[in-house]
């Protein structure tokens, strides 16, 4: 057991989520790669595929860290995102 992660930090987004419920399942949700987004295999060139989180347990701290801003190209500034957010049930 001296080998296991104790603690994990993880960004959620906050942009266009409602819950904490939807930014974790957002942030373990899978991506296809293909087209200009292939993934590049050494020895094999481009390929589609499939990437993505899965947690096979939870450490006794998690921390979870929202990533309440953005960054605003137009006026080259941090933005609070300020969204009606929902923690819990």
């Amino acid at each position: 057991m001296t080998n296991q992660i104790r603690f994990v930090d993880i960004q959620l987004n906050v942009k266009g989520m409602k819950t904490l419920h939807e930014s974790f399942r957002d942030y373990v949700a899978v991506e296809t790669l293909d087209g200009e987004n292939k993934y590049r295999a050494e020895g094999f060139g481009l390929q589609g595929a499939r990437k993505g989180i899965t947690f096979q347990y939870l450490p006794p701290v998690l921390r979870l860290q929202l990533k309440r801003y953005e960054y605003d190209m137009k006026n080259d500034a941090m933005v609070k995102v300020r969204t009606t957010y929902t923690f819990g049930g």
